[in-house]
């Protein structure tokens, strides 16, 4: 959902109420409300606030599960970096390659992951760079203390990695359940229609607190709609990190000079 779409729920949530508030007014009689209001006023605090709850709860799960999936994006583009960094301690044969692995695998995440991600769908074209990269790592050959250490962290590193994707990925499916949807929306309706019969005599201050109130509800659902896909609509997690990442993927050079030429002819 882009913002424009969001704009335009909440100004057609504004606008029909309002005038179907307006046009209740003018067709009834202000009067024959009043008997209703001291049963009304304490239903519709009691539904008022029993939906304050609902949408507290819904919201504040949906802000953690959003934050969830971009300290994931973050924490695999530390370790991404990481594995760039610490590969310039391997033999020059070895960092290239993992280098290289690397780069192909943030490229796809960029280039296609993402794409992906906004249409709620796996990137085939990432789980196989993922497996290149993995392969580059573990077919890494043990040539001295330095280079097993160096291999063994960058085998955690990799674990790691692949936890952060999978949690990332997982955040496309963990959407609001459609059932609490209706209650959201159900309960806001019957709320606005408490807000259009509350009578307060003057027809346009009725429309317009109907459609103020209205346009409110709405503008939070919205919001955790827009909440609930981090990687789709107008508030969605961009590869920014994992761009940042590659840009930098060869800050370190490599320096370590390959044993096979040290040791000459």
């Amino acid at each position: 959902m882009s913002y424009y779409q969001a704009l335009l729920i909440i100004i057609c949530a504004f606008l029909a109420p309002a005038a179907a508030g307006y046009l209740l007014s003018r067709r009834t009689n202000p009067g024959k409300w009043q008997q209703f209001h001291e049963v009304g006023i304490a239903v519709f605090l009691q539904m008022g606030v029993i939906l304050a709850v609902i949408i507290a709860f819904v919201f504040t799960n949906v802000w953690d599960q959003f934050n969830d999936a971009s300290n994931a994006v973050d924490r695999e583009a530390v370790d991404l970096q990481n594995m760039a960094d610490r590969a310039a301690y391997l033999p020059p044969a070895e960092a290239f390659a993992v280098r290289h692995a690397l780069a192909d695998y943030m490229q796809s995440e960029v280039n296609s992951e993402w794409p992906n991600m906004m249409r709620r769908a796996v990137s085939v074209e990432t789980t196989v760079a993922f497996t290149h990269l993995f392969v580059a790592v573990a077919s890494i050959p043990l040539a001295g203390s330095l280079v097993e250490g160096t291999r063994e962290s960058l085998l955690h590193l990799i674990r790691d990695v692949r936890d952060q994707r999978q949690l990332r990925l997982f955040q496309l499916k963990t959407n609001v359940p459609n059932w609490l949807w209706t209650l959201l929306i159900g309960s806001s309706a019957v709320l606005v229609f408490f807000v259009m019969a509350s009578g307060v005599g003057h027809h346009i201050v009725q429309g317009a607190l109907v459609g103020v109130f209205a346009a409110f509800l709405a503008a939070i659902l919205v919001t955790i709609h827009l909440l609930d896909y981090p990687f789709e609509g107008s508030i969605r997690i961009e590869p920014d990190r994992i761009t940042n990442t590659l840009a930098h993927i060869d800050d370190i050079p490599v320096i370590r000079p390959d044993p096979m030429e040290q040791a000459g002819p």
